[in-house]
């Protein structure tokens, strides 16, 4: 039997993510290096905590421009990088907020 080329579940609710945190100190101009790269690790945190202080994903972390110094071992929130995200994904993120309001 073929499986069904339809989603098997879908999101609900916002309740988690990952957040970029620094693995090294970051300066002005640094790139960052996403998953499984050098200057990056990941973070499991409450969505609301992520939204409240505006806190960058690790899965949108990489080939990031860095523009204010980041200490090593810090959140990296949106106000320290170069946001150039696609539009696609802004409004996906927006999504997600709006699931934390129900």
């Amino acid at each position: 039997m073929l499986a069904a080329k339809q989603a098997t579940g879908h999101t609900k609710s916002y309740k988690a993510n990952i957040a970029a945190i620094a693995k090294v100190n970051l300066y002005p101009g640094d790139i960052l290096d996403g998953e499984g790269g050098y200057k990056v690790k990941g973070r499991l945190i409450s969505s609301s905590i992520s939204y409240k202080k505006n806190l960058l994903p690790l899965g949108l972390s990489d080939n990031i421009k860095v523009i204010k110094p980041i200490a090593k071992n810090s959140f990296i929130s949106f106000e320290d990088i170069e946001n150039n995200l696609d539009r696609e994904i802004i409004k996906t993120r927006e999504y997600q907020f709006r699931l934390l309001e129900k």
